[in-house]
């Protein structure tokens, strides 16, 4: 048992190191980078372990040290931890983990707030889409873990995703919510060809999003975003080789079928 939960704490790690300028220590993590985005990363990730720690819905490390002048922040290392994948892609848990993790998604947008000086917009090709929120900016399964120790659902990197500029902080709930899903379809295509339907856990997962946000999330809005959502991440892969270009068709496939699941 312990062999595998160092296991899943190196895969972990690996994860983790490939996102960005870490030194991974005995007990904490140190990130650098650009000293506002990283005073802003911090500001964030503060307040979101704020959230986590008065609704219980979520856990996020703690920031135990930041240095503005050199955008060096020092973070508690929380272990134990495998990516949500396993329980979405997996298993029984599906329903449960899909479930936690958008009430996780929806308490962030509903309780996450930033000082005014801090709200850097989505890009504009990427702002439409209902009102706004302040984001979590990449929230996918590279950034949700659960602890296998206590159940938690972990939430990790509160900095905008690199694809899209990487300063965000600020736009649409549509976007973390696509944002995540696109991610599950791509997860899917690349890891599981025999696992739970993705385009049933993209089912559950909005769904419970939606209960929690109610009057706040509009479905309509959700779909016509989606699909320009599609047309930006559509051509970025054009631009990939040939041989991952074969992914698309399917990958649309996915989107397909999800929205036309909401008509039913």
């Amino acid at each position: 048992m312990e062999s595998s939960v160092a296991e899943l704490d190196r895969n972990a790690l690996v994860r983790i190191r490939k996102k960005a300028n870490l030194a991974v220590l005995e007990e904490t993590i140190e990130k650098s980078g650009d000293p506002e985005r990283m005073r802003v990363e911090v500001e964030k990730t503060t307040r979101a372990y704020d959230i986590g720690q008065r609704t219980g819905l979520f856990r996020v490390p703690e920031v135990l040290d930041y240095d503005e002048h050199r955008g060096v922040a020092v973070f508690e290392k929380l272990s134990h931890l495998v990516s949500i994948r396993q329980g979405l892609m997996f298993g029984s848990r599906c329903p449960s983990v899909a479930k936690r993790t958008a009430r996780a998604l929806a308490a962030v947008h509903d309780l996450l707030e930033l000082p005014e000086e801090m709200s850097v917009p989505l890009p504009k090709e990427l702002a439409d889409g209902g009102n706004a929120v302040f984001l979590h900016g990449d929230f996918s399964f590279n950034n949700v873990f659960m602890d296998t120790r206590s159940d938690e659902l972990v939430i990790l990197d509160w900095q905008m995703t690199k694809l899209h500029g990487g300063a965000a902080t600020y736009g649409t709930r549509c976007f973390d919510v696509a944002w995540f899903l696109n991610n599950l379809f791509n997860r899917y295509l690349h890891h599981c060809l025999f696992g739970n339907s993705a385009v049933e856990i993209a089912q559950l997962f909005l769904r419970a999003y939606a209960e929690v946000a109610r009057a706040e999330f509009d479905m309509a809005q959700y779909q016509d975003y989606v699909a320009q959502f599609l047309v930006i991440t559509n051509r970025r892969r054009q631009q990939w080789p040939i041989s991952q270009r074969v992914l698309s068709a399917a990958f649309n496939y996915f989107w397909k079928r999800h929205l036309s699941s909401l008509r039913h």
